[in-house]
């Protein structure tokens, strides 16, 4: 259409006009859905398991004997189809579990270089393991399941698990009197210091995140021991160690009688259990290290689930922790990429301060910017000083990583308007969904154009189009064309007031009463994913 004929009069302008805007309104809407589709090449997801059936043990046949079938929908996800400890599940733990084709088992009660007998594999499976991921399956699985469970087991790790094994033989408990503590003390201090501190609590953490074993344990919280605090399983444990594993067995070095002066003194260091008169929660949760704290903070409140590249079922890429890049798509919100809140300078928060990163979490402020944080309010917004401090101390000191996220896809403005105009006055928690990240939508070199180059056009189309309209405008007030009477003055600064409620509107974040969001969370979540 000439120009000549979109100026004849001001409302051919404006129907022109709002015509355009609504077409490249649209075109945002349709580019909100198809964006973002192609990801950058991503994690692959191994070495852990990633073609796992589900629910698992669906794929083995009803004809397979019962150890082989319990195995696979009970142990599977976690030590993996194969016994190797990859499960996909594994990704997410730390220690990672057993790998079963080693045939090396750590609580036994066999001699150190003897695979463990089957009781102890039954002792196991049916009791648990404290303080750790392994579950007791008393009362899931019959005695004779676990049999057949333990049975299968053996069958990945053979010939470890062949021939026989006998377990050693425990001798009588020494009087735990002043000189056999004495005795104790000084081989503790020969022996055992140098991991678990003078007072036993000492923290020996490993290099590497996939290392085999979490590291050393707290000798005063006996209730977190693996295999049991009773005295016999301390004897054992110094005298078959725990391999894989750090902790050596000393039945070298010490004779059975000395041993048990070890146990003896190792009794003296417990502390009063948190739920006993005089005990005090003082674990991971605990720590008054704001770096450590802000570590178990992080890995807690899972941020790695939309801050770390992962495929499903959720099996992280450590390689790159916190980089961010994966799309959640919510309606009427758009597209959201996670950011990357690694300590990179260039790509992620290095630049920002502790109390930058601490005010973001607290008030959901970026420096420059509102956080896109969906309806995580209640999970962030009521985070005390401390805490948001030591997630910001442990963020800043996070391995670097170099990814460079796209900013959000947003719907059209009158589709984003129209969808939280329904939700008013408030989102409820029932509209909610679960959303599942996918990605990665992160990329070190993105190329010569940003990943929403068409979104940018779009919006930049939008924008001109306004401009030459108000230009227009002006030509046609000069030419004596637009002359409004007081009923037309009155309605365009009514329709200005309610452009700018409805953009208001359309740039607010989601909020969500207190009260409903915590029975979602403990009621509705679970039947709402």
């Amino acid at each position: 259409m000439p120009v000549s004929m979109v100026l004849a009069s001001p409302r051919r302008l404006l129907f022109v006009a709002a015509a355009l805007l609504a077409l490249l309104d649209a075109g945002r809407s349709i580019y909100a859905r198809v964006g973002y589709r192609k990801p950058a090449p991503g994690y692959s997801g191994l070495p852990f398991d990633t073609d796992f059936p589900w629910p698992p043990g669906r794929q083995v046949a009803a004809s397979a004997p019962a150890g082989q079938r319990l195995y696979v929908r009970y142990c599977s996800s976690c030590h993996g189809l194969s016994g190797n400890g990859l499960g996909p599940a594994a990704g997410n733990m730390i220690p990672r579990p057993r790998d079963f084709r080693a045939g090396a088992f750590k609580y036994k009660s066999t001699p150190a270089d003897v695979a463990p007998s089957d009781d102890d594999l039954v002792a196991v499976v049916t009791h648990g393991l404290r303080a750790s991921a392994m579950p007791r399956f008393e009362g899931v699985l019959s005695p004779d399941e676990i049999r057949g469970v333990i049975a299968y087991v053996k069958q990945l790790a053979a010939p470890a698990l062949d021939g026989p094994r006998a377990p050693l033989p425990i001798p009588p408990r020494g009087v735990p009197d002043a000189a056999s503590l004495e005795r104790g003390r000084a081989f503790y201090d020969q022996l055992c210091k140098k991991c678990h501190g003078s007072d036993g609590r000492q923290r020996q953490l490993p290099e590497k995140l996939d290392h085999p074993d979490f590291g050393s344990r707290d000798l005063t919280a006996p209730w977190t021991f693996r295999g049991g605090s009773a005295p016999e399983q301390l004897w054992l444990r110094l005298s078959t160690g725990l391999r894989p594993g750090p902790m050596p067995s000393f039945e070298s070095a010490l004779t059975p009688e000395q041993r048990w002066d070890v146990v003896n003194y190792i009794a003296t260091l417990a502390r009063p259990a948190p739920w006993e008169a005089g005990g005090a929660l003082q674990g991971l949760g605990q720590e008054s290290d704001p770096l450590r704290r802000g570590e178990y903070l992080v890995r807690a409140l899972t941020c790695t689930y939309c801050h770390t590249e992962s495929v499903e079922p959720m099996t992280y890429d450590q390689g790159h922790f916190l980089g961010g890049g994966a799309a959640t798509r919510t309606w009427p919100d758009g597209t959201v990429v996670s950011p990357n809140i690694s300590s990179d300078p260039d790509s992620g928060i290095g630049r920002w301060s502790e109390a930058e990163i601490a005010r973001a979490l607290r008030r959901g402020r970026a420096p420059g910017r509102t956080l896109d944080i969906a309806f995580k309010q209640w999970f962030f917004y009521q985070l005390s000083d401390r805490d948001a401090e030591a997630i910001a101390r442990f963020l800043k000191s996070s391995p670097p990583q170099r990814r460079r996220t796209p900013p959000p896809l947003r719907y059209g403005f009158i589709e984003t308007f129209v969808g939280k105009l329904g939700r008013l006055p408030l989102i409820t928690p029932t509209q909610l969904r679960i959303p599942v990240p996918t990605g990665p939508f992160a990329d070190d070199n993105p190329g010569l154009l940003p990943w929403d180059w068409p979104q940018r056009a779009l919006v930049g189309a939008q924008w001109i189009v306004l401009g030459a309209t108000l230009a227009g405008l002006v030509l046609l007030w000069r030419r004596g064309q637009l002359r409004p009477s007081r009923r037309a003055r009155r309605l365009a600064i009514a329709a200005t007031v309610g452009a700018a409620a409805a953009a208001a509107l359309v740039e607010a974040p989601v909020l969500i009463p207190r009260d409903p969001m915590l029975r979602f969370i403990d009621h509705a979540l679970p039947q709402n994913r």
